[in-house]
């Protein structure tokens, strides 16, 4: 009964990818994504008719997509086209390796047949080319990254601070101007931060992308084996990182080495923004004018929930564990205000400093 609900949900779970990577296409207007994309649809769409012809061999009755799978992917949609391309590309990709560790665990269940592991194989095998090819089509998330990164750093370090500040300043409206002074501080120190950081990614990538072209123009089976060992380093068996680099032989390069993107200027520029965003937030309660008590539970509700949205963010970009990610930094976030807020009621009480 459990292998049957096994086969079950792995056939509705590629029915899934290929309407959601078909879906996708549909709304691209990137050509070489949605080409991507329509690729990638095709091949999960074999995958489950292979789930159906197991389920038929062992007598197991399927069912259709359910509303829960069907909002999931108009959600994607969506969030393709709130959010862009790199966000969701991003979260594909996640999905991609998830199944990579999926069918690498099937093919050690010993109660699928020496043939059904055959086929197993076969789609695993899909499902790295699968990861490989997204990762390769440069839809970098660095605009993502650089815009949650400053409004997380916002959050965290202008709260701090107006937590500081409301422990001896009564005043709510010059607990908000100390705020929005740590608040432009901070922006010009990670918009420049942003920028020489991006910069120097930028070099560093252009630099091994010219040895690669060196490498592929006098030796393209090098390149080969190189790729060949940045999917074995990835977990696969060497078996089939060795049949996979081949079916990517003509896309190794960039894979191995992918060509740059990004400006630092454009870096700089979202990270500066986004941080005044955050920055912002933490200081509302008090430019409407709630001070004491009330004013702080309020900046830290708010700022909590935000922090809580952001990190989740992160935790979809850095491939972690989004509710995981959240709950760290909101408690990080605000473990950090009370302590700054401590040392605000420290100065009050024994430098007598009361405003």
């Amino acid at each position: 009964m459990d292998l049957e609900r096994d086969v079950e949900k792995n056939y509705r779970a590629e029915l899934e990818g290929e309407l959601t990577y078909r879906s996708l296409a549909d709304a691209e207007s990137d050509s070489r994504l949605r080409d991507l994309l329509e690729e990638i649809s095709k091949a999960e769409g074999t995958h489950a008719s292979l789930w159906a012809e197991m389920a038929e061999r062992r007598g197991v009755k399927l069912k259709g997509l359910g509303w829960t799978s069907r909002l999931k992917i108009k959600s994607l949609v969506l969030l393709r086209k709130v959010a862009g391309i790199s966000l969701v590309v991003k979260i594909l990709e996640a999905g991609e390796e998830g199944d990579m560790e999926k069918y690498s665990r099937l093919l050690k269940d010993e109660r699928f047949s020496e043939e059904e592991r055959d086929v197993l194989k076969r789609i695993l095998e899909d499902e790295v080319v699968h990861e490989e090819l997204l990762t390769s089509q440069q839809f970098k998330v660095e605009n993502v990254r650089d815009a949650v990164y400053g409004v997380s750093d916002g959050l965290v370090e202008v709260l701090a601070a107006v937590s500081g500040l409301s422990g001896f300043i009564s005043s709510p409206e010059l607990v908000a101007l100390g705020g929005l002074i740590v608040g432009l501080s901070g922006t010009l120190s990670m918009s420049v931060g942003s920028y020489l950081s991006t910069k120097s990614e930028i070099e560093s990538a252009q630099s091994e992308r010219r040895k690669a072209e060196m490498q592929s123009s006098i030796d393209k089976d090098a390149l080969q084996e190189r790729l060949r060992q940045v999917l074995i380093d990835k977990g696969l068996d060497p078996n089939m990182a060795s049949k996979a680099s081949r079916t990517l032989k003509d896309v190794a390069q960039e894979v191995v080495a992918p060509e740059p993107q990004g400006s630092p200027l454009r870096s700089a520029g979202v990270t500066a923004a986004s941080y005044v965003i955050g920055a912002v937030i933490p200081v509302l309660a008090f430019l409407f004018g709630l001070s004491g008590l009330m004013g702080l539970v309020t900046s830290y509700l708010v700022t909590g929930v935000s922090t809580m949205i952001v990190g989740s963010l992160i935790g979809i970009v850095s491939d972690v564990n989004p509710l995981r990610k959240g709950a760290e930094m909101t408690i990080l976030a605000l473990g950090a205000a009370l302590a700054t807020h401590g040392v605000g009621l420290l100065a009050q009480h024994y430098l007598h400093l009361v405003i």
